[in-house]
């Protein structure tokens, strides 16, 4: 007699690292990178390193302007 199991994704990828199954075959280590990933990411933030000004959109300055002037606009409003 054969058994057969079925597991979820996140069993056979290693999503949950303190799960273990008897049976299974584990094809990534999705743990393992997500953490490295989140780490230089913690890293990268707190040295200042990101975001850096080519990770970041940039407003024209008429856009930014005309941003400033519905600011003043709506905080002049609200003091009526």
């Amino acid at each position: 007699m054969r058994l057969t199991a079925s597991y979820s994704s996140s069993a056979t990828c290693s999503v949950f690292s303190r799960l273990h199954a008897q049976v299974r075959k584990e094809y990534a280590d999705i743990a393992g990178i997500a953490t490295a990933a989140l780490t230089e990411y913690v890293t990268d933030v707190r040295a200042g390193a990101f975001p850096a000004d080519e990770h970041c959109y940039h407003m024209l300055a008429v856009r930014l302007e005309k941003f400033e002037e519905w600011g003043r606009q709506d905080r002049q409003g609200a003091q009526r």
